[in-house]
């Protein structure tokens, strides 16, 4: 019976990030033109769908964040300061920024598709 508890909390607990990236999204796509009063573009459908299709595949949920650089921006930190970051860019492609506990920074270019980003972050809590 524990199990299925632990189970069904876990379950519930990915679908609520799921759910809140997802709405957050749509908040993005909703920017206009200069929305951070910087000269910031609006965000393309193309990136917001690709976005979207990330976040629905995801098992480990990322914070989102929009740039001024037409991105979106995936992010996991860990308790010992470990950060990874995941620029995903309208071209399906992907910078992936890691600041390692040491402090050393890893700096590499991906596919913005859901089995290279999630191998990335599996390796970040691995």
């Amino acid at each position: 019976m524990m199990t299925k508890l632990v189970l069904k909390s876990r379950t519930n607990c990915i679908e609520e990030g799921k759910m809140y990236n997802l709405k957050k999204l749509e908040e993005i796509a909703s920017f206009q033109d200069n929305w951070n009063g910087n000269g910031a573009k609006a965000f393309s459908n193309q990136l917001i769908s690709e976005a979207k299709k990330l976040i629905i595949s995801l098992e480990i949920h990322p914070e989102i964040f929009p740039t001024a650089c037409e991105t979106i921006q995936l992010e996991y930190d860990k308790e010992d300061g470990t950060h990874l970051e995941i620029e995903i860019k309208e071209d399906k492609s992907a910078e992936v920024f890691w600041v390692k506990q040491t402090g050393e920074e890893e700096l590499k270019k991906i596919q913005a598709n859901v089995e290279e980003i999630d191998k990335v972050v599996r390796e970040f809590y691995g």
